[in-house]
């Protein structure tokens, strides 16, 4: 069938959620028993999960998660309970089930004012033997025993191929033939275009970026599994953040713990150990704060294109690092508002320090408009960039994309983050 990519997948699902919506006088356009569930079929740390939370905060709407390998029949249908009746005159026990907690999240988030949401439901198809049949009624009918879901709330779903986990059960045809099937498939692009936006560690995606077979590795032999995925390359990022913000290192045993193919893991390593060495800390925080400037321009302005931009990666990551602190300071109003613009004008003149050197090394090319675009696509560099105007970084921006498409992009992108303040 159709393979399509989480960029493209997105797209789908965010139509689908606009037509599940629709209303007219009658209600919704599209009855709840004629809302097919959306079932993501792809390898594993693709991006579901993620995925499926990113659509819920962009169109506004609640959202309840749930993993079913983590639940039992009681869990997901509620726990029996004896109730008393009376028919024809004479009274008699019953059978009923308590609130299913699945139901009673969504009716819990309802109260908090999400009439309409997502309720995203992994592992649909690794479920118990005793979850079977609970599972079909509710990818069938919408509903967890006698518990229905609330109209209003669309129902996503997500499931690894059987290739990918041993417990996998194929769904039979007549529980497909309810469903809109959406199969997905690794894609770099997509997942740096992602990666830059979060902030995760530009030596990170510049590793990807320039190694992209390497994205995505899932392979079984002699009983070991070697597996790297997107989820892999992100939370190593966190992990080489962490341990460089408190002096730790990072070492191959640490990257191996999250890359799970030596020969990848090592590739990486040694990387990022030349990446270490080619611009130290004290380079660094000279450059940033203006500092010896002709004195590194002329030392660095030799060297190949692949050191080149490896400096502006460095470079790279210092300013998002910084970018983050300071964005969650400036939305909690934690800090007095002088304080704030403070760190703000030292973040605007490392950027100026920044751009600067890069200018006087490397010239107004490819590594400056590599700069410049990344510092506007990740999103708290672009909100600064939004919140205090930055004439230099303007200005050579407009000169790199003069006339071009691009110019407009950057504009529109920071006429959002403006939007965001």
């Amino acid at each position: 069938m159709w393979k399509v990519t989480i960029k493209e997948a997105r797209k789908m699902i965010l139509e689908c959620i606009d037509v599940y919506l629709q209303k007219d006088e009658n209600g919704y356009c599209i009855p709840r028993n004629k809302q097919r569930p959306i079932y993501l079929e792809g390898p594993a740390g693709i991006g579901k999960t993620e995925l499926a939370s990113q659509l819920a905060q962009e169109k506004g709407l609640g959202f309840v998660s749930y993993s079913l390998t983590h639940h039992t029949r009681q869990s997901a249908v509620g726990l029996p309970a004896i109730v008393e009746r009376r028919k024809e005159g004479a009274a008699y026990k019953a059978t009923e089930y308590t609130m299913s907690e699945i139901v009673d999240s969504i009716y819990r988030s309802v109260q908090q004012g999400n009439r309409e949401g997502i309720l995203f439901v992994d592992e649909v198809n690794c479920v118990s033997e005793t979850l079977s049949a609970v599972m079909l009624q509710f990818l069938q009918n919408k509903s967890f025993g006698p518990h229905r879901i609330p109209e209003g709330w669309i129902i996503l779903t997500a499931g690894n191929p059987p290739e990918y986990n041993k417990s996998v059960k194929l769904f039979d045809p007549v529980t497909y033939d309810r469903l809109r099937v959406i199969e997905l498939q690794p894609d770099v692009d997509s997942w740096l275009e992602y990666a830059v936006s979060e902030g995760v560690h530009p030596l990170v995606t510049e590793y990807v970026r320039n190694n992209k077979e390497h994205f995505y590795w899932y392979e079984k032999s002699a009983g070991m599994t070697e597996i790297v995925t997107a989820r892999g390359w992100e939370d190593l990022s966190r992990a080489v953040k962490a341990n460089e913000a408190f002096g730790y290192g990072v070492n191959e045993a640490l990257v191996g713990q999250f890359i799970r193919k030596e020969s990848i893991a090592l590739s990486f390593m040694n990387e990022y150990r030349s990446w270490r060495e080619l611009l130290g800390k004290k380079e660094l925080q000279e450059i940033l704060a203006g500092e010896n400037q002709e004195e590194h321009a002329a030392r660095f302005a030799g060297y190949e294109f692949t050191k080149r931009w490896t400096v502006v990666s460095i470079l790279l990551k210092r300013l998002y690092t910084e970018a983050e602190e300071l964005v969650k300071i400036w939305k909690k109003r934690e800090e007095e508002y002088a304080v704030v613009e403070e760190k703000m004008d030292q973040w605007d003149r490392m950027l100026t320090n920044s751009i600067t050197f890069i200018r006087d090394a490397f010239g107004v090319k490819e590594e400056m408009e590599h700069y410049l675009s990344m510092m506007y696509r990740n999103k708290n560099t672009g909100y600064l960039l939004a919140l205090k105007r930055n004439e230099l970084f303007h200005s050579l921006y407009r000169k790199i994309n003069q006339g071009g498409a691009q110019k407009e992009a950057i504009r529109k992108k920071l006429r959002e983050w403006g939007k965001r303040q």
